[in-house]
């Protein structure tokens, strides 16, 4: 009966182990973890950092030294055939889009959470309808100067994908557009578009 038990026991070990979560730090030459059913950090990553410093670039030579302007960053439009993105990976672009925009010294910065409060007042979840009825988009200024600061311009991202399925394979490509359009007329003041993220997995 004892032999049986250490055999048992025996048995079940190698289970117990098996099924124990491993976790370590990161070395710094390591890369990234592809996520095989969304976007992931690494495609964040790159496809922010290039655009917005596409943008910014850009911004400079257009303005030179004027003064420095209020930018209202909406958010990242999710646009991609993935049902998500990643909301704590969205939480730290948000970040990295303040981060950037705040240090180039063009430009003040008023977050996300302002935006779609002051659109959630005017009774609009879709900052596409708010750019296109000017009726809105008066109130959406109007709630905004009672507030205290109107942007110069809003920022958005679209974030979007196409996919291409082969013999086993499945290919993604993901881009970031970001649109800088004036706050008062709804007019697409700047646009830019980050490189192309590719991704191949198997199925």
């Amino acid at each position: 009966m004892k032999s049986t038990r250490l055999l048992i026991a025996g048995l079940l070990l190698p289970i117990a182990f098996s099924s124990c979560t491993q976790a370590w730090v990161m070395e710094e030459d390591e890369g990234n973890i592809v996520d095989k059913g969304k976007i992931g950090i690494e495609g964040y990553d790159q496809i922010i950092h290039s655009a917005m410093e596409d943008l910014l670039k850009r911004e400079q030579l257009k303005r030179g030294s004027s003064e420095v302007k209020l930018i209202g960053w909406v958010g990242l439009l999710n646009k991609t055939s993935d049902r998500d993105t990643g909301a704590d990976i969205e939480a730290a672009s948000n970040n990295t889009i303040e981060r950037m925009i705040v240090q180039s010294g063009q430009y003040k910065f008023m977050g996300p959470e302002v935006m779609k409060a002051v659109m959630s007042e005017v009774g609009v979840t879709d900052i596409n309808k708010l750019l296109a009825i000017a009726d809105k988009r008066a109130r959406f200024i109007t709630v905004l100067e009672k507030q205290g600061d109107v942007p110069d311009y809003l920022l958005i991202g679209d974030l979007t994908s196409a996919s291409s399925k082969g013999s086993g394979l499945t290919q993604k490509n993901y881009q970031l557009t970001f649109k800088l359009i004036d706050a008062r007329s709804g007019i697409t003041y700047d646009m830019v578009q980050s490189k192309e993220f590719r991704k191949m997995y198997r199925n």
